[in-house]
């Protein structure tokens, strides 16, 4: 319907137009300045008709749309695959073709441990030097002592080392109950109460020490955690030997239960415990 008057209108104005000059030829030819500035002005109108017609406006209008949706995807296509989003899983997303292999992490690599072990009581001749370190066959004292290792492992296995080690003694007998007798006992050789052992070490620990003439044990603590340091010089001998004395006696008589414990000092974490009977 539009066409059809945009036709007819254009067709009345021709025929108007043409009658005009013939029967009125000499009053126009006053007006033909104008006539350039008509036939711009027809142009003008015919352009913004053009222009204004719904097919030539979607036609435009759907085309910038189109490049502009088109160079978004482009723009978010080239995004994700410059800046891949790193997942907790972990797996990078989303640009992944059929043709590459599924990712799967390896399963994390657990920390070596210690393969710490206690062995049994034992007696054995015990004593201590000027310097107060414990050790076996320099006195004649009848001790109870009692290994502890770390052994190295089998082939193509690590094992850490324990580090600040202690141990602690609990003592029952018939009649007495102390559980916590010792808190940190002698290492046989250190002077420390706390050592380490590396893979494949071993020491002793002092249980306790057998007296026979009053048939009791006595028990004996080391409250020194770290030794005295020395540089440039050996340490000096001391004028008088040291007088150590048990921190506790249970009597023998009736058997004496042990609680003996590795404990990490750090944390205060039992290690191991072990039960024996004297």
């Amino acid at each position: 319907m539009r066409t059809l008057i945009a036709a007819a209108a254009a067709t009345a104005g021709s025929v108007a137009f043409q009658a005009s000059i013939a029967l009125f030829p000499n009053a126009l030819q006053h007006y033909a300045w104008a006539v350039k500035y008509v036939w711009m002005l027809s142009a003008i109108l015919w352009a913004v008709w053009f222009i204004s017609h719904p097919g030539v406006r979607n036609f435009v209008g759907g085309r910038g749309s189109t490049e502009s949706s088109k160079q978004t995807e482009v723009s978010d296509r080239i995004s994700v695959q410059v800046n891949p989003v790193f997942t907790n899983s972990p797996v990078f997303s989303p640009v992944q073709s059929n043709s590459q292999a599924s990712y799967s992490p390896s399963a994390p690599i657990s920390a070596p441990k210690s393969r710490l072990c206690i062995g049994e009581p034992r007696v054995a001749a015990v004593g201590y030097d000027v310097f107060g370190v414990w050790g076996e066959w320099i006195g004649d004292l009848e001790g109870i002592v009692i290994e502890v290792s770390n052994p190295a492992g089998e082939k193509g296995e690590t094992v850490a080392k324990a580090e600040n080690l202690v141990v602690s003694i609990g003592a029952r007998s018939t009649t007495l109950d102390r559980p916590n007798l010792v808190s940190r006992a002698y290492w046989l050789r250190h002077e420390v109460n706390e050592i380490d052992l590396a893979p494949g070490e071993k020491s002793d620990v002092l249980l306790a020490v057998r007296e026979h003439k009053h048939e009791v044990l006595s028990f004996y603590e080391n409250r020194k955690r770290v030794g005295p340091i020395y540089i440039g010089r050996r340490r000096p001998l001391p004028r008088i030997s040291p007088n150590i004395v048990p921190i506790g006696t249970m009597p023998t008589m009736g058997g004496v239960k042990l609680r003996i414990k590795v404990l990490y000092a750090d944390r205060g974490e039992t290690l191991l415990s072990k039960r024996g009977d004297l």
